[in-house]
Order: C-alpha cells, then structure tokens, then sequence
C-alpha cells in the first residue's frame, strides 16, 4: 500500500480538475491528482483545439484559392487525411502537455 500526502486530493483530470489543481497549487497546497486514463481534456480531444485546426487548414485553402487577387496562381488540392493527420498528431502533443486550453 502506498501512503501519499497532500493538502488537495483532486479526482479527474477534465478540464475542471486540471484548473482546480493549478489553482490549489498556486496557492501553496500540496497537490494529487487522480485519473486512472487521463487521455485529454474535452477541448482537446472534440472541443476548440482540433477545431481552430480544422479552421487553420480551411483558412490555408480559401488564402490559397483568393490569391489570384495579388496575381499569385495557385490550385490547392486538399488531401483530407493529411489534414486529419496532423489535427491528430497536434491533438496528441496537446494530450502529452496536458495543458489546458488557452485558446477558450
């Protein structure tokens, strides 16, 4: 058996957990915190992160496309695994960071 201390025992890492263990740490307590699967955040996983990249690439394509305007020619083809690649190797990083987000 494993005898741990803390000042604040915080169960689930959501988006909630993670704010209320920064604050109490912030605060000098000596935290815990508890999740048997972290795997992300709902903002990073579903939430506002993999959709400001889905926005980015659709940007990147619509600047692409309206360049003809500045004399620049240019033929985007968008290849949909790619783009969904990427969002999940960032989404990945973002989970790894486990950082909330700072994009809301």
């Amino acid at each position: 058996m494993v005898h741990l201390t803390c000042d604040v025992a915080i169960i689930g890492a959501g988006t909630a957990g993670l704010a209320a263990e920064r604050r109490a740490r912030r605060n000098g307590a000596k935290t815990i915190l508890i999740d048997e699967s972290f795997s992300g955040t709902t903002c990073t996983n579903v939430g506002c992160m993999p959709s400001k990249l889905l926005i980015a690439a659709g940007d990147a394509a619509h600047a692409a496309k309206s360049a003809s305007v500045f004399g620049v020619e240019a033929n985007p083809q968008i290849d949909g695994r790619a783009v969904l690649g990427r969002l999940r190797t960032k989404r990945d990083e973002f989970i790894e960071a486990q950082g909330p987000c700072a994009l809301c």
